[in-house]
């Protein structure tokens, strides 16, 4: 299996680190949870940087079907308490449609509760937050009824 070029660790402009993966892997859900795992290894204790790469490792264990992994990556991000504010919304979005995934409705009705909540801080454009709002509708009362991916501000995306 050939993996084209090899990811490469990066510091932008602003100090932060970030990963350039240039894949060609038919698996590459699997190779962002251990390129993320990476970044958790060495990124800076408590820093945003170490927040981020746990909520993104999150984003790709749940695109991966791993959806309890992807709650503790998503408890993991919050503990830290450096997680950006105006990204909390995102979080709760994925924790919730994890939890449905689950069975967990009571626990996913409460996420997606705070994650509408916390649309106000979260400086999105109004399309965006009306499409953020309309994948948290039931199916039958959705514009698009069968939204397959919700793609969150960001990158990281949610299956609706």
């Amino acid at each position: 299996m050939s993996l084209g070029k090899s990811p490469e660790v990066h510091v932008g402009r602003n100090g932060k680190l970030f990963w350039l993966m240039r894949l060609k892997c038919p698996r590459p859900y699997r190779d962002a949870i251990r390129l993320y795992s990476e970044a958790i290894m060495w990124a800076t204790p408590a820093s945003e940087d170490l927040s981020m790469a746990f909520a993104n490792r999150s984003a790709a264990h749940f695109d991966n079907g791993n959806f309890r992994a992807s709650i503790q990556d998503i408890e993991n991000a919050f503990s830290l308490g450096s997680y950006p504010e105006k990204l909390h919304y995102k979080l709760h979005l994925r924790r919730g449609f994890s939890l449905k995934e689950l069975g967990q409705e009571k626990l996913a009705l409460a996420a997606f509760s705070t994650a509408e909540a916390l649309l106000e801080v979260a400086q999105l454009d109004a399309a965006k937050v009306d499409e953020v709002k309309d994948a948290l509708r039931p199916p039958e009362t959705r514009v698009d009824p069968w939204p397959r991916k919700l793609k969150l501000a960001g990158g990281a995306a949610c299956f609706a």
